[in-house]
């Protein structure tokens, strides 16, 4: 009834089958379900066998009506000294099982394109007026103005020619792209890698650079590998100038992240079909212009920038080409109390051509931090402030503080709050002051005017005190009345003191003699 080799299903005892039933799911999207010819077998087995040439390299059973599937070691066929090949499906093409069968490994060649070691090869420099590549290949454009839908077609118009650059010939291509009904426009430029479209194995070519000028695009390697248009690319930024362009091939290009059909980079360059430049959506309307592509065999190098333990970035680069780190002018180092740091392109060592990996670390300025330094006065206000240079003494240039006294006290700056100290950091110093009792002169007097007593006393004396060691007299010239001293103008208690400069003036009762 059932055998477990067979479709991952299960053993089933066939005396305690009571029952077949065939459950309709509940999210079906359809109303009815046809049942016929139910049947029970026991499936006949065949034997499979798969070959590279005459090598056997699997063989295995199939139930009746199963496709053969090869799971054996990986099929390679060597290359030749002017050919790759690649594992390309099977003779006879695989049908489900009905009888012992065999089946031989299919491989696709490709043109092994050899660059010596260390040299570089001109593909296209346009300087003889056509349009064929030194590779045979030709080159030509596309685009989607022949597609069409309910609404209309394609809306991309393009023209290319070879023209007289600034100081050579270079491949031009003007295109307008968006103005049709297709949601999706697009445009490029090709060349086929070798002549009439044939595949080659350009994996020689390490590094291809070109020459450009003008608008933003993707430049893309296509192969005999189906990856549903979906190519490895690099995406280029425009440029108003001639500017030189280097891709490493094996390191620099990858499919778009929504790819659903991927393949290896290095695959890809073995099986090599076409390199394109495609303008990228972005750019609706310009020009392109293309010269001096060319592929160099040269050794890439793995270029290390470092901060400090730490790696920033690591990039892969061309022998002869001088490094750049590309994410470093925006990195930071933090501050220290001391010093702030600034980083201006210098290494350890210094950055020369690339001539084997390397790691650079980068050197850092330092410049001594500036803090601000306040001096206010004790009420708050403040009465200087200004940038100090870390390790420095601040001082104070303005006028002396003042606080303002009151009858009791008058105030001496003494110095500042804390004690000033070299800059570590922001700093605040308050004004410090001395207090000082004030005095003042105490009168006492006759009502006549006359002195009887002249002192100064501190703010707080007991006038009382000071009254009562005076004895104070009036007589009369002409001898009729006597004089009794009666007290002090004004009156002085025990509790009076001394708040300020004062006259007491002594009152008298008369009397007859």
């Amino acid at each position: 009834v059932a055998d477990t080799r067979r479709r991952g299903s299960f053993s089933l005892d066939e005396e305690s089958i009571i029952q077949f039933r065939w459950d309709v799911r509940a999210n079906s999207s359809l109303t009815y379900l046809y049942i016929d010819n139910v049947k029970c077998i026991v499936p006949q087995e065949y034997d499979i066998s798969f070959y590279v040439g005459d090598e056997l390299k699997e063989t295995k059973k199939v139930f009746e009506g199963e496709i053969p599937e090869y799971t054996g070691d990986p099929l390679i066929k060597e290359s030749s000294e002017t050919h790759d090949y690649f594992f390309a499906g099977w003779n006879p093409k695989l049908v489900p099982a009905t009888e012992n069968a065999s089946y031989t490994a299919v491989f696709d060649s490709s043109v092994i394109y050899k660059i010596p070691e260390g040299e570089t090869v001109l593909i296209a420099d346009f300087e003889t007026g056509e349009f064929t590549s030194a590779w045979g290949g030709v080159f030509y454009y596309y685009s989607d103005a022949t597609e069409c839908n309910e609404y209309g077609c394609g809306g991309s118009d393009l023209s290319y020619d070879i023209v007289d650059g600034d100081n050579s010939k270079n491949l031009k291509l003007t295109f307008m792209l968006n103005h049709g009904a297709l949601t999706y426009q697009y445009a490029g430029l090709t060349m086929d890698v070798a002549a009439e479209g044939g595949t080659r194995n350009i994996s020689t070519c390490k590094v291809l650079r070109y020459d450009y000028k003008g608008a933003a695009h993707n430049f893309r390697v296509q192969s005999g590998i189906d990856v549903g248009y979906q190519y490895h690319q690099k995406e280029i930024e425009p440029a108003d100038e001639w500017t030189p362009m280097t891709i490493i091939l094996a390191n620099d290009l990858n499919q778009p992240s929504w790819a659903e059909l991927t393949a290896d980079i290095d695959d890809v360059l073995r099986q090599a079909t076409a390199i394109e430049w495609q303008m990228t959506s972005g750019a609706t309307n310009g020009t392109l212009e293309i010269d001096n592509v060319r592929c160099s065999n040269i050794p890439v190098y793995n270029i290390a920038f470092m901060y400090g333990e730490d790696t920033v970035e690591v990039q892969k680069v061309p022998d002869g080409d001088m490094p750049k780190c590309v994410g470093c002018a925006d990195f930071e180092k933090d501050p220290t109390d001391q010093y702030e740091y600034s980083f201006n392109n210098k290494w350890n060592p210094a950055i020369v051509a690339a001539a084997g990996n390397t790691a650079y670390t980068m050197v850092w300025d330092s410049t001594l931090r500036s803090y601000t330094v306040s001096f206010i006065n004790e009420n708050g206000n403040e009465l200087q402030s200004g940038s100090w240079v870390y390790g420095t003494t601040p001082t104070y240039s303005g006028e002396t503080p003042v606080k303002v006294g009151d009858a009791q006290y008058s105030y001496t700056f003494e110095g500042w709050a804390p004690e000033i100290v070299a800059v570590t950091g922001e700093a605040e110093y308050t004004a410090q002051f001395t207090p000082v009792v004030n005095s003042y002169v105490v009168k006492f007097v006759n009502d006549d005017g006359t002195q009887i007593d002249s002192t100064v006393q501190e703010y707080g004396t007991s006038v009382a005190e000071l009254a009562e060691r005076l004895t104070p007299t009036k007589t009369d010239s002409e001898g009729l009345l006597t004089y009794t001293f009666d007290g002090w103008s004004p009156e002085i208690d025990e509790e009076t003191i001394v708040t300020g400069n004062v006259v007491y003036t002594a009152t008298y009762k008369v009397g007859d003699k």
